[in-house]
């Protein structure tokens, strides 16, 4: 640890300010945000204040503040004293004590100011071999800013934990997000072996990284480092091997897909009306929703046929006597019934279990019984505008939820253990005045709060993954206790949130966050606010730190072997991870 001066005067037990020797003022040295060590004495015990640098001042000769150079006056060091004396400027340093800790490096409360003219020194030092030297499921994926410290986080399961932390990972696009849910993805997998993590891909960023084909600057090959850390292999899922299981999205398909079109059924409304019907028709004659495709080869093929020409059909889809005669006169013609079927078909085969690994309830209710699964759905081949994204996200989160309650009840203690990323959630759950005006946006924003809110105890946490904090529902940020924030939040109701939650002082830190995609600035660097439970240093004050720039720094500061001999046939044994994008690439519509 390098000297860097004396306190001047402690403001409070949370502030002090200190008095840099005259030496460094030309040295160059970066200072804000390092963080500073002072030693404390309290009647029988000791030990030390950590704190960190959130501003400076230059303020002319101490001559003017008379109090202050007596104090300074009864320093032993005599020879840094008259050199700060005869200094005709002095450069303050207002600090933010982070936290206090004894000297068995226990943490204890700092109920007394700080005694003038301590002396302050640097915190150089690696913390893990020194005051964390004791924690398990420590992981690093950056260092302190500004320094060359690696800074560490408590990545701990729920078993561990007795609950679930809910954690936000905020940034504008390019402050490196999704790079950072990454890094802290490997930390789970590498510190707990038991800890499931299911992942919602809305646009096939994990996906890809599990199929070891991760497109961004910082790769990270997730698939071959799973295999590297012994962990099981990943379960990767798209449309093409899970069978859908909700009459609500048969419904939302036979209407989006104009199935009814063929026999004449041309407006949309008409269409709706056309499938409530018909649907209600299956059912009622006994047709589970895995058994639909089968329905088109029941008596002969002439089975659906009937249900069309029924005369509760029809009346269902037109009052207008004429319209109803030319749809059962399109009914009868063989060409126009046949292109139903064939479109019909194709419906119905994505609910027919028989040739689909898994259903949405049979992954999700499954999970309680698994122990260290990774299983990602890829939902990246339906686009933003499509209902059934919308709706399939929310059978899920539905299913999650459903399923982590009844846990809960049936054992009575926390042991979901499982970690649910979702991706993009300022589009699934916006504040209301982003919110489409759409039922199905609603119901999914809807599960989605619910499960968020609710899920904690049961040991179903969550990260949500958004641009801004302001597109988010409130009950979202509210409910996180890990808030990680990149670049991009100063401006606006961000920074509004931003202030409410940690006050002026912390707002003034971050706006000085360099953006990581500015040509010109000298620190390309990508740099995040970290606040909550996972912090090991502080449990008020936001830890400020710049993720690592490479992927061999995050391995050697993690002990993790990158370079390990891997299974080729890794993928090959993870559940078809088939290209999701062949999802409807045959539909003519």
């Amino acid at each position: 640890m390098s000297d860097l001066g004396i306190v001047l005067t402690p403001l409070f037990n949370d502030r002090f300010e200190i008095l840099v020797y005259p030496e460094l003022l030309n040295k160059g040295i970066s200072i804000l945000n390092r963080l500073v060590k002072v030693q404390f004495s309290k009647d029988d015990s000791s030990g030390y204040v950590l704190g960190k640098i959130n501003n400076f001042r230059v303020e002319s000769s101490l001559a003017e503040h008379p109090e202050v150079a007596r104090s300074i006056a009864q320093h032993e060091d005599k020879e840094a004293i008259k050199n700060i004396l005869k200094s005709k400027t002095s450069l303050i340093l207002e600090c933010e004590v982070i936290s206090a800790f004894n000297s068995e490096g226990k943490r204890v409360l700092l109920d007394f100011p700080l005694r003038p003219v301590e002396k302050v020194c640097f915190v150089d030092e690696d913390l893990k071999k020194s005051l964390f030297r004791s924690i398990d499921f420590l992981f690093s994926f950056g260092k302190i800013s500004g320094t060359k410290m690696p800074h560490y986080v408590y990545l701990a399961d729920c078993d561990v934990l007795g609950e679930a932390y809910h954690i936000l990972l905020a940034g504008q696009s390019g402050s490196g997000k999704s790079t950072l849910a990454k890094m802290m993805l490997l930390g789970y997998a590498k510190n707990s072996s038991e800890m499931n993590i299911f992942i919602l891909d809305p646009v096939g960023e994990f996906t890809n990284a599990f199929n070891n084909q991760d497109r961004g600057t910082f790769k990270l090959e997730l698939g071959k480092l799973w295999d590297n850390i012994n962990r099981k292999r990943p379960l990767l899922y798209s449309l093409n091997n899970i069978a859908l299981d909700t009459w609500e999205i048969f419904e939302e398909l036979l209407v989006r897909h104009e199935v009814f079109k063929n026999i004449g059924v041309k407006h949309s409304e008409n269409q709706k009306d056309a499938s409530e019907y018909f649907i209600k028709a299956l059912k009622s004659n006994g047709i589970k929703l895995n058994e639909t495709v089968k329905a088109i080869n029941m008596e002969n093929g002439s089975f659906l046929r009937k249900i069309l020409l029924s005369e509760g059909f029809l009346k269902s889809v037109y009052s207008d006597k004429e319209r109803r005669q030319r749809v059962e006169s399109l009914i009868n013609q063989d060409d126009s019934y046949k292109s139903f079927l064939n479109d019909y078909k194709k419906v119905a085969e994505l609910f027919d279990t028989s040739k689909r690994k898994t259903t949405i309830k049979k992954l999700t209710w499954s999970i309680p019984n698994k122990k260290g699964e990774t299983i990602v759905v890829d939902l990246s081949s339906l686009d933003w505008t499509d209902s059934v994204k919308y709706l399939l996200i929310k059978e899920i989160l539905n299913n999650l939820y459903n399923a982590s309650l009844e846990t809960y009840k049936r054992q009575k203690k926390t042991n979901f253990n499982t970690l649910v990323v979702l991706d993009e959630a300022h589009r699934i759950a916006p504040s209301e005045k982003y919110l489409e005006n759409k039922e199905y946006a609603q119901k999914a924003k809807k599960a989605t709060i619910n499960a968020f809110v609710e899920t904690r105890k049961f040991g179903l946490g969550w990260m949500v993954i958004s641009t801004r904090i302001s597109l988010l529902d409130p009950k979202l940020f509210e409910h996180t206790r890990v808030k990680i924030l990149g670049y991009g939040l100063g401006t606006g109701t961000d920074a509004d949130l931003l202030r409410e939650t940690f006050g002026s002082d912390f707002l003034r830190v971050y706006n000085q966050i360099p953006d990581p995609t500015d040509p010109l600035s000298e620190r390309r660097t990508h740099t995040f606010a970290v606040h909550g439970p996972i912090c090991l240093l502080s449990r008020n004050v936001p830890e400020i730190i710049d993720v690592f720039s490479t992927p061999q720094e995050l391995f050697e500061a993690n002990n993790i072997n990158a370079y390990a001999d891997i299974n080729s046939q890794q993928q090959e044994d993870s559940a078809d991870s088939t290209d999701s994008t062949e999802f409807f690439e045959d539909l003519p519509f």
